[in-house]
């Protein structure tokens, strides 16, 4: 059981998908930018590959001196610096995209427990099958969890796609074999994701069960803890 799953076992609205794709309608400006910050990262990334060839070309087979590619270098230099600049922003953006569609989540999901009552969490399982140790780990680390869904995995979802065929573009006029290899192997890529996926989802949900039934059982034993002392069962 995940996330999504148990949310969903406690009547929490919407499904899965679009659950998912609500929390990103209100921050498709800032996914924008994540975006189209790594896409012009990657260009850049193939503008500093070029640009390295040059000066390689340059010094090693033309015999050119370090004042004649210093211009080539210092436009290297400058490539590194606004690419760098461009991760920052990215990233920056991307976690900030996290943070606030986790914390939209926390709201939604505060809101909705306090319309079913206090009734539906109390110790032990209650009549939706949810332990309250388990609903307490949904809260904490299970929306925590999606900080690299949102601020990692969509975001290079979408560059996986576009950068190789930027690639593309700047190979097929160059090297037509290469292209033609590129555009072959590419598909790939999502193909691989897809199966590393599936087994990442398996391994995922079984630490997932087992960690909110620690928990649940953990809450259980220390909210009991007052009755087994009366007892002397401490």
């Amino acid at each position: 059981m995940n996330l999504f799953h148990l949310l969903n076992k406690v009547g929490f609205p919407l499904q899965i998908n679009r659950r998912l794709s609500s929390l990103l309608k209100s921050r498709y400006s800032i996914l924008s930018m994540v975006i189209l910050a790594g896409f012009l990262g990657g260009i850049l990334v193939v503008i500093q590959a070029r640009m390295m060839s040059k000066i390689v070309n340059s010094v090693y087979l033309q015999g050119d001196t370090l004042k004649d590619v210093f211009r080539w270098l210092l436009i290297l230099l400058a490539l590194i610096i606004i690419r760098g600049i461009l991760i920052w922003i990215g990233d920056y953006a991307a976690g900030s995209m996290a943070i606030k569609i986790k914390t939209d989540l926390r709201v939604q999901l505060y809101n909705h427990l306090y319309e079913l009552g206090p009734n539906f969490l109390k110790p032990g399982s209650n009549s939706k099958g949810v332990r309250t140790g388990e609903m307490l780990e949904v809260i904490n680390q299970g929306i925590e969890e999606l900080q690299a869904y949102f601020g990692q995995y969509i975001p290079q979802l979408a560059l996986a796609v576009l950068v190789p065929l930027t690639i593309l573009v700047f190979i097929l006029p160059i090297d037509i074999l290469s292209g033609v290899i590129l555009l072959v192997t590419a598909p790939l890529i999502p193909l691989f994701m897809v199966l590393i996926g599936d087994r990442a989802k398996v391994l995922t949900d079984e630490r997932w069960m087992a960690l909110c039934r620690m928990s649940a059982y953990f809450l259980d034993v220390i909210q009991g803890l007052g009755t087994l002392k009366i007892f002397g069962r401490s």
